[in-house]
């Protein structure tokens, strides 16, 4: 009798663990649930920029400075590639400019101007280019000048202009350029790098002293590279 009766209960206590196993199993999948998730990145479309008042065939490529031509009563805009410069000549240069363009990723500006006088001597830094240009004995223009604008800070380190506010903290200080989605693509803040009183020109005179046998130079060569990279990069490329 005992024997059956353990026999009973084992028999009971199987089934309520088959009970409980079932009723946990059933729990487990009826508590299990499926979701999913999803995300979009929208990646930049990368640096949008216009480039007024330079010429280049792509974006890829070297561009040409210009200057304003009077071509009967209309003004073109033609490569600086001048010849035969004569004293007392004026020279109206197109002064470059950049701008975002829409959808552009946020950017950062800095520029270079070189002057190298008769193909050998070469100038960076402002002060020596001023000399070059209108200040010294020898120069060129009796009036205007050519000089990078004081909205770029200057960095005898490496020689560039950087758009930035504060000589002292340039690399925190760099002037983060976007596109006003206020604005037309056409309103957008244009950035000129050279100073002038009127933005889109600047007027150069040839000296003209009396007498004159020939000029300080020979030769002229103007170089201004512009140079635009991702806001974010900024300490990694340019300060590393």
């Amino acid at each position: 009798m005992k024997t059956r009766n353990k026999k009973i209960i084992i028999s009971i206590i199987a089934v309520i663990c088959l009970a409980l196993i079932a009723t946990i199993a059933f729990t487990t999948a009826y508590l299990t649930s499926r979701r999913k998730v999803v995300g979009y990145l929208k990646f930049a479309s990368g640096l949008n920029i216009e480039y007024g008042n330079v010429v280049a065939a792509s974006s890829s490529e070297w561009g040409n400075l210009q200057h304003f031509v009077d071509n009967g009563g209309e003004e073109e805009l033609q490569d600086v590639e001048i010849e035969d410069i004569q004293p007392g000549q004026s020279i109206k240069f197109a002064n470059p400019y950049i701008a975002p363009k829409k959808e552009s990723a946020s950017y950062a500006v800095r520029v270079k101007f070189i002057v190298t006088v008769n193909e050998s001597d070469e100038y960076v830094a402002p002060a020596d280019i001023e000399q070059v240009l209108s200040t010294g004995t020898q120069s060129i223009f009796e009036s205007g000048t050519l000089k990078v604008n004081n909205s770029f800070i200057y960095n005898a380190l490496d020689g560039y202009y950087y758009y930035a506010t504060n000589a002292l903290d340039l690399e925190n200080s760099i002037v983060k350029v976007d596109y006003d989605n206020n604005k037309e693509e056409n309103e957008q803040t244009k950035l000129y790098i050279f100073q002038s009183e009127a933005p889109n020109h600047i007027v150069c005179e040839v000296v003209d002293g009396q007498p004159i046998e020939e000029l300080p130079i020979k030769t002229l060569k103007l170089e201004l590279f512009i140079e635009a990279i991702q806001y974010s990069s900024v300490s990694d490329i340019w300060f590393s």
